[in-house]
């Protein structure tokens, strides 16, 4: 049994970025190595679309049409790595992120990104993108600044870019005096299974940054959709003369939208700002751009180099009717007919451990099925794994590791009983704690399950060969590792997905 202190629980820091930032190293060759390397940044350009490091379009003369996606992407060299136990860290903190139209401040965004990860090499730079969009036409500059938290050393960098073409904003001459600007940020693929959790344990699907700069006070009005998945969310704001307001909204997903995303589905986020003078709304600006509904059954584990592993406690479903009907199934093995939980000693517990367990191999005949894609973290690109529900699971008698992970898991969580799932580069197991607050686990490799010649023992050991393993990675906090304690994603506000 190993202590809670061992498996390094952390509290859960749910962090979420409107707009999209990738992030990714770069290892160096020895021709490239250089102690002496000033932090600086070596690339920076505005492109029309950012794939991965190095994988970029930019854009001939940095011009832009109105409300056009702008892709800024720099490269970071001279960063330092520190070495530990034979990995090699880097920590990297992009302060700030600046907009110029004409020599002044049009918009800034401070902590943009603050970045630690672990290398089995050392690093010779760093990539980071981020998207922009931007209505009126004219001469603009961005300006960046990225820290080095191990040498506390920094570098600026400004480049410029133009919009060209005629103004997104439809605001007739009379009424330019208005003199507002709009600058939005959102996600370009929209993870459906858990759409619940923006506005809640997340910040709003987007942020309206709409600048008044004009001396009057200006009431303004927005209004978001996904079309055909949400409705309309509106907002309508008093804007002092001069000053900036951010908006941040959630449109509501349609009644059972999510029966129709049994496959993902292209579709378009609409947005609308206008203000409104003497009863009536005037348009500022409108602007249509393609999104991605992902599909019911996509978890997201990384997108835009953003963390979003707690995720798979969204996945955990204690209630569902068939973990209801698992147990009326699984009663005949326990003396009584009853799960007791933690009424139960540890004695009592590993009981009720076993009885689960062979009823998943023995009543429902489950069988692991090797999922070679299956990835946990990959160098800063999208995860995004097609995993079944627990229900499915129970009913097509298969399933992956983190498949049967989240069904043990959701077969702890109704007994009351503290489910942790830990994840390790391409796999990933549970454990449960003996005695609730003893802080003490029992960890099972469940892709044993299809073995008739393995014993719940066997996968029982196995469970603890593997944190025993994994124990210092996750002590590390290294990128590929992960305990995900289903109480606190819970105490979070992430809630079982509703199927």
């Amino acid at each position: 049994m190993k202590k809670e202190s061992d498996i390094m629980k952390e509290k859960l820091a749910v962090v979420f970025v409107i707009g999209i930032v990738f992030l990714s190293m770069c290892t160096e060759t020895s021709e490239e190595k250089s102690a002496e390397n000033e932090l600086t940044v070596s690339k920076f350009v505005f492109c029309t679309e950012v794939l991965q490091n190095g994988e970029y379009t930019p854009r001939s003369n940095a011009e832009f049409l109105p409300g056009e996606n702008i892709y800024i992407y720099f490269e970071l060299k001279g960063v330092k790595t520190e070495e530990s136990n034979g990995k090699y860290s880097v920590s990297v903190k992009w302060d700030y992120l600046k907009i110029y139209r004409g020599g002044n401040l049009l918009d800034e965004k401070y902590n943009v990104l603050n970045y630690n990860q672990s290398f089995d090499t050392t690093v010779s730079y760093v990539w980071m993108s981020k998207p922009l969009s931007i209505t009126d036409p004219g001469d603009y500059e961005v300006e960046i600044k990225v820290i080095d938290n191990y040498t506390g050393k920094y570098v600026t960098a400004r480049e410029s870019f133009k919009i060209v073409g005629e103004s997104l904003t439809t605001t007739p001459p009379e009424e330019k005096e208005k003199n507002i600007d709009v600058i939005y940020y959102y996600f370009l693929k929209v993870p459906s299974a858990t759409y619940h959790l923006f506005g809640n344990v997340y910040e709003n699907y987007v942020d309206v940054e709409i600048t008044n700069n004009s001396s009057e006070k200006v009431r303004a009005k927005v209004e978001v959709q996904i079309m055909n998945f949400t409705s309309p969310s509106f907002q309508t704001i008093d804007i002092p003369g001069n000053n900036k307001v951010t908006v941040s909204l959630t449109p509501p997903l349609m009644p059972n939208v999510l029966d129709l995303l049994s496959e993902q589905k292209r579709t378009n986020f609409h947005i609308k700002v206008t203000y409104i003078e003497s009863g009536e709304e005037k348009l500022v600006f409108e602007d249509t751009q393609p999104v991605t509904m992902l599909a019911k059954r996509d978890m997201v584990l990384w997108m835009q180099g953003y963390d979003f592993r707690d995720n798979i406690a969204a996945w955990v479903t204690p209630n569902d009717p068939a973990i209801d009907h698992f147990f009326s199934v699984a009663k005949k093995y326990m003396p009584g007919g009853t799960f007791a939980g933690y009424q139960e000693d540890e004695e009592g517990v590993l009981n009720q451990l076993e009885k689960i367990y062979y009823t998943l191999k023995k009543e429902y005949k489950i069988s692991y099925v090797s999922t070679p894609n299956f990835r946990i973290y990959n160098d800063g690109k999208d995860v995004i794994q097609r995993i079944k529900f627990p229900s499915e699971t129970l009913s097509t008698k298969t399933g992956n590791c983190i498949e049967t992970t989240v069904l043990f898991a959701s077969i702890f969580e109704a007994l009351e009983m503290n489910a942790v799932i830990i994840l390790r580069p391409g796999h990933a197991y549970v454990g449960v704690e003996t005695q609730n607050g003893s802080g003490y686990y029992y960890f099972i490799e469940t892709t044993m399950l299809g073995n008739e010649d393995v014993t719940f023992y066997d996968a029982l050991d196995q469970g603890y060969a593997n944190f025993d393993e994994d124990k210092p990675h996750l002590q590390n906090n290294e990128v590929g590792y992960r305990a995900i304690f289903i109480n606190d994603c819970r105490a979070a506000g992430i809630s079982p997905i509703e199927e």
